[in-house]
């Protein structure tokens, strides 16, 4: 016994119609909403074969489709004999072997089939060729951020599409450069930078500069900074005027300007 509120629909057609793709996916909602105000009731004896008068926008607005799409699909329908229509009545023509589908819509649905199928991502991609900063990609790229740590740079990324090769390619792929609460050393240096640090200021050792910050940080770890490379070129750009008593021409002094005066390593 059918319970109440329900629509009988025979197993032909939920196998060999709906789920071996014979509608497509606009088509399976009509379908289905001519099928529930058809077959969902009875004359007494056998289920009722057409719909009330419908409109074509009452169609549209109870199955929440825009009205111009709905009116293409039931023409379309209508015309490939999968709906039929008496009057402002409608009926699901169940008979699928006597559908007069177009070639053009059979192309339709194989492509709208392969469109289904996602694209895998290749195991490994394309090494990099020349110079490029082209990293090599998996299933899944995760990017951790910890204190800008292993954190690549957002703005310099973009998607390339190399066939069926899926790359990421970075104009500048060096991590941030962090300090360290923990060992109270700087990260992420890399080696080019490094040396353009020495070469630009001839007047410093750098290294030991550079031990300085840490210690000073280490210090102060109030004083964080966003940006711990522009921190060191600052650093060093002042040291270049390092007087014989080790004394520095500050950055800053807090909320005062500076007068002219010097301070220590460490109190700016």
């Amino acid at each position: 016994m059918i319970p109440d509120e329900s629509t009988p629909i025979k197993h032909t057609i939920l196998i060999e119609i709906i789920a071996q793709g014979r509608l497509s996916y606009d088509e399976v909602r009509i379908a289905s909403f001519i099928m529930r105000w058809s077959w969902g009731f009875d004359e007494g004896v056998r289920r009722q074969d057409w719909t009330k008068e419908f409109t074509i926008s009452e169609i549209a607005k109870d199955i929440k489709m825009h009205r111009g799409t709905c009116s293409e699909t039931i023409n379309r329908m209508l015309n490939e004999r999968k709906l039929l229509k008496n009057g402002s009545k409608y009926q699901f023509n169940e008979h699928y072997e006597n559908w007069k589908v177009s070639e053009k819509a059979t192309c339709r649905k194989k492509q709208q089939k392969v469109s289904e199928i996602p694209t895998p991502l290749p195991e490994k991609a394309t090494p990099p060729v020349g110079n490029s900063n082209t990293h090599d990609i998996q299933e899944t790229l995760i990017a951790k951020d910890l204190e800008g740590k292993n954190a690549l740079r957002k703005d310099t990324l973009k998607i390339l599409n190399n066939k069926d090769t899926l790359k990421i390619s970075t104009v500048e792929a060096h991590p941030k450069i962090i300090f360290n609460n923990q060992t109270f050393k700087f990260e992420n240096i890399p080696k080019e930078k490094l040396n353009k640090w020495i070469e630009a200021f001839l007047n410093c050792n750098v290294d030991i500069e550079l031990k300085k910050m840490e210690a000073w940080l280490a210090a102060n770890p109030e004083r964080r900074k966003k940006n711990y490379e522009k921190f060191i070129v600052n650093w060093l750009a002042r040291a270049k005027g390092e007087k014989a008593n080790g004394k520095y021409i500050p950055i800053t002094a807090g909320k005062a300007k500076f007068t002219g005066g010097t301070a220590n390593a460490g109190e700016w």
